[in-house]
């Protein structure tokens, strides 16, 4: 019965259809193993460290949404002559801030008071020197701004990748060297994050100089202080939220 059952083997064998099959039958299988492999390495399955995994990484991950939250023009509230000098005008008492625009109160008569409103765009800074171009005037950005912007975007890279990357562990065993890693990672996104509030030392934050020419030639006003006053800044939504992020 062998010898009589051969020639149809070598016949179906022989087939091209049968070979098209048992090619992609064979890569298929050589996937699977592949597959199996990796899940093997990685002992992949759903929630390998258990529950409590889940709290660091919900931790990291909303201290990255808080870090983004702010929306670039409500960084700080800024008050004094810079605020003079952005809106031109003595009688508005602050101006919203951030690091690449700022946002102009309105005054509401039947209140009495000057309020924000939120659904208002932001103003570039050019807008209050040039009126040229969408991007942060040289002059406003010194080096302790620039320092922030980058050192705010550093960390959201960092806190961002780690924050990914231990979202893994809800299916795949971590090993001990990459939960360090992930570690460092988001301790080093939180210090750079807290390095950044070294946007307060920006000379914006300090002049009492009421007009960009004044404050791009580095004169001071000087006058009696009940009229003249420094500009400060204090913070508000944009910097609370990345202390926020950094306490997460």
């Amino acid at each position: 019965f062998f010898f009589a059952g051969l020639p149809v083997t070598v016949a179906i064998a022989s087939c091209p259809k049968y070979k098209k099959s048992s090619a992609a039958t064979m890569a298929a299988d050589a996937a699977r193993r592949l597959c199996s492999r990796w899940a093997d390495y990685f002992n992949c399955r759903l929630m390998p460290h258990g529950g409590p995994v889940l709290f660091p990484v919900v931790l990291a991950t909303l201290g990255l949404c808080a870090s983004l939250a702010d929306d670039g023009c409500d960084y700080a509230r800024l008050r004094g002559a810079s605020a003079e000098m952005l809106t031109g005008s003595a009688a508005v008492p602050f101006v919203d801030v951030g690091m690449t625009a700022y946002r102009v109160p309105g005054f509401y008569p039947a209140e009495g008071v000057w309020r924000v409103a939120f659904s208002d765009e932001c103003r570039p800074y050019d807008d209050a020197a040039t009126g040229e171009g969408p991007t942060t005037n040289p002059v406003v950005a010194d080096a302790p701004w620039r320092a922030a912007e980058w050192l705010r975007f550093l960390s959201a890279v960092m806190g961002g990748t780690a924050a990914t990357f231990l979202w893994t562990a809800a299916c795949l065993a971590l090993r001990p060297n990459y939960w360090r890693g992930a570690g460092v990672g988001t301790l080093l996104a939180c210090a750079l994050q807290a390095c950044s509030f070294v946007w307060f030392r920006t000379s914006l934050c300090h002049t009492s100089a009421t007009t960009m020419e004044n404050f791009e030639a580095g004169r001071e006003t000087e006058g009696n202080p009940k009229y003249v006053s420094a500009s400060s800044c204090e913070l508000f939504f944009g910097s609370k939220c990345s202390i926020t992020s950094c306490v997460l």
